[in-house]
């Protein structure tokens, strides 16, 4: 979700509670009222909603996504994705050189990641296939992968989890796909 809110909406929450249950993982941006305030709803639904804040193209939170941001909270994970300086493809919605920041396409691409790594767990692999890949569809377990592809966000005061997923090809950049798969299976 692209969308926030500063209050609670029963409906909305009601909503999101039965998708969870359902294994649907649910995304929201942590925010669209920068850093001056908390983070939004529904993206403040703890253990129910993935909350999702922007980096640059680096995976650090550079001047413009310190902007936008709301403060991280504490004892929380704190993840944040590629949300900053994007160029859509489609020319007809982008005014000429202008790229888009936010939260909300962070949102979009960590959703985004997610849906790659549920396919690709759902692949045939017959040399060493995923054991209880229907983990991914709870939040715990995709929390856990998006974990082991996370890097603290630099400078080190703040609390993001920066989620790298080229992390996943390090060193394979220069290699055919089907070597960059076999390097993901280990």
């Amino acid at each position: 979700m692209a969308s926030g809110f500063s209050k609670e909406h029963l409906g909305i929450e009601q909503q999101i509670m039965k998708a969870s249950v359902d294994g649907v993982l649910v995304f929201a941006s942590a925010s669209n009222y920068g850093y001056m305030r908390r983070i939004s709803f529904p993206a403040r639904m703890k253990h129910n909603v993935f909350y999702i804040y922007s980096t640059n193209g680096t995976g650090k939170i550079g001047d413009e996504s310190h902007r936008i941001n709301p403060p991280d909270r504490v004892g929380a994970t704190n993840f944040a994705i590629f949300g900053e300086g994007i160029s859509l493809e489609d020319q007809e919605y982008e005014l000429e050189g202008s790229l888009l920041t936010g939260t909300s396409y962070a949102t979009s691409i960590a959703a985004a990641l997610a849906g790659q790594l549920l396919d690709f767990s759902r692949q045939d692999h017959p040399a060493s296939p995923i054991g209880n890949a229907e983990t991914l569809r709870s939040f715990a377990g995709m929390e856990a992968v998006f974990l082991q592809l996370s890097r603290p966000s630099l400078p080190s005061i703040d609390g993001y989890s920066c989620i790298v997923p080229f992390s996943l090809i390090e060193g394979c950049s220069e290699v055919s796909r089907e070597v960059q798969q076999k390097h993901v299976w280990r």
